[in-house]
């Protein structure tokens, strides 16, 4: 009887009602009593707490199943970003030997670089300088520059009769990078 007994304390409050009024049949009296009692033990509103209780868990394991998901998405991503970096080494490779093949002492690879005007249209020329020096030091130098007209600001206000206004033109400083990488042989 006692393995009755828990088996009953771990029972739903649902399952405890369907026994009780439709499979009494199957149960001796003393398994009923025993049943009632547990049922009698219950707070009043048993089932909201337990479906409640089977949401909370529910939840829970959809969330573990996401996070999951989540890690398997960020396993294959990283395989394809390290296939990826494999490919393009391989494709440096051959062209590097290629080149060399070719009696080539190295190649010209490019940087771009895009400094937009402040809101008044004026330059950061301490910025233009600190991307010239800094690239500089880097082996690169300044291949060609342009400017892309990026659009008007204008700005007016009046007050009694007196009004102001400014109007600027902001542009976007473009600069093109060079420098020769040599091919060790």
């Amino acid at each position: 009887m006692e393995e009755f007994i828990k088996e009953v304390k771990e029972m739903s409050t649902a399952d405890i009602m369907l026994i009780l009024e439709d499979q009494l049949d199957l149960y001796n009296e003393e398994e009923i009593r025993i049943l009632k009692e547990e049922l009698n033990s219950r707070p009043e509103n048993a089932l909201e707490l337990e479906e409640k209780e089977r949401e909370r868990i529910e939840e829970i394991r959809l969330r573990e199943e996401e996070k999951k998901q989540e890690i398997e998405r960020q396993k294959r991503n990283i395989e394809i970003e390290r296939k990826n970096r494999e490919r393009i080494q391989q494709e440096y490779n051959h062209k590097i030997d290629n080149l060399s093949k070719m009696g080539l002492d190295g190649y010209y690879e490019y940087k771009v670089v895009s400094l937009d005007d402040d809101n008044a249209g004026g330059i950061y020329s301490s910025t233009i300088e600190d991307t010239l020096n800094k690239l500089g030091l880097d082996g690169w130098h300044l291949r060609c520059a342009y400017t892309n007209e990026l659009g008007k600001n204008s700005n007016s206000g009046g007050y009694g009769g007196f009004s102001t206004g400014t109007n600027s033109t902001i542009d976007q400083n473009i600069l093109i990078f060079e420098r020769f990488v040599r091919i060790n042989k």
